[in-house]
């Protein structure tokens, strides 16, 4: 007994109406495709019902090159404009306008609504990571200034330590009941800035013996 020969493609298993697809995209003959879905699946399909199918087919190919075509010149005028589209917007855009086109409730002018969310979306993360990237700039800068107070806390003491051991040398020295030299004023300049490194007075000539004639 025959199989009954469907006269609804959208009834067909997908595998079925998968391969109709395929050979419609490939302007097979009406008898090819009924063939090739019955070598397939075993399922029989009136020639009619591919007829129908195929004209609605080339009409939904039609209007989804020609979403894809408008979609692409938006695409260009936002690049134009500093705008960048992604790929998954741009294939939500194509499916968009496809579905809107059988509506009749679309212009191409609408599109740039659609691109709002997009471009919100991209502002927020953009101020997000400015605010991050802020953020550990700040901390560095802190980061920097601490490491700088530390490095300026030991230079003091390291000069601080110095300026001790110099004072202990000088104060031995004297106690031992030594003399402090022209080279112990050049260390404790060093240290503190005392010493004038300018000539030294000379010492006043001693007065000539007395000839007798002086009142």
């Amino acid at each position: 007994m025959a199989s009954f020969a469907q006269s609804d493609v959208g009834k067909l298993s997908p595998e079925a109406q998968a391969l109709i697809h395929r050979m419609l995209d490939q302007d097979e003959e009406m008898w090819a495709i009924r063939r090739a879905v019955q070598r397939l699946s075993g399922e029989r399909v009136m020639l009619q019902a591919i007829s129908r199918y195929a004209s609605g087919y080339a009409e939904r190919r039609k209007q989804g090159q020609q979403a894809r075509t408008e979609t692409d010149d938006f695409i260009r005028l936002a690049g134009k404009k500093g705008v960048k589209v992604s790929e998954l917007l741009r294939a939500t855009l194509i499916e968009t306008l496809v579905v809107a086109r059988r509506k009749k409730e679309f212009t191409k002018a609408d599109l740039f609504k659609l691109d709002d969310a997009e471009r919100k979306r991209r502002e927020f993360e953009l101020k997000q990571r400015q605010a991050r990237k802020s953020a550990r700039r700040e901390m560095k800068e802190l980061e920097l200034k601490e490491r700088q107070m530390q490095m300026a806390e030991q230079r003091l003491q390291l000069i601080r330590d110095k300026a001790q051991a110099e004072i202990e040398k000088l104060d031995h020295k004297v106690r031992a009941g030594e003399l402090l030299s022209p080279d112990d004023l050049r260390r404790i300049d060093e240290i503190f800035g005392l010493y004038d490194d300018t000539p030294q007075p000379t010492d006043d000539p001693e007065p000539e013996p007395s000839d007798g004639t002086d009142e």
